[in-house]
């Protein structure tokens, strides 16, 4: 019993972790863009690249996405 329990439980990680449960694709983000004075950028859209890195400070990018056109108001 206890090698079926232990085999039953392998296939449940290997599913979870092979990204066949995978969630939704979608990250939520949230800034305030000011200039070089400190003040809200002037509303408009900006084009914004976002990136994930494998470290808390640099290391390599796992994750990178270019938008043309993120909608900003008040640097919000």
């Amino acid at each position: 019993m206890r090698g079926k329990t232990a085999w039953t439980a392998g296939v449940i990680f290997l599913f979870l972790t092979s990204g066949a449960f995978a969630g939704p694709q979608t990250l939520s983000y949230q800034g305030y863009l000011t200039g070089p004075d400190s003040r809200p950028v002037v509303d408009a859209t900006y084009p914004m690249r976002f990136t994930l890195y494998d470290g808390s400070s640099g290391g390599v990018a796992r994750w990178t996405e270019t938008e043309t056109a993120v909608p900003v108001a008040s640097g919000l």
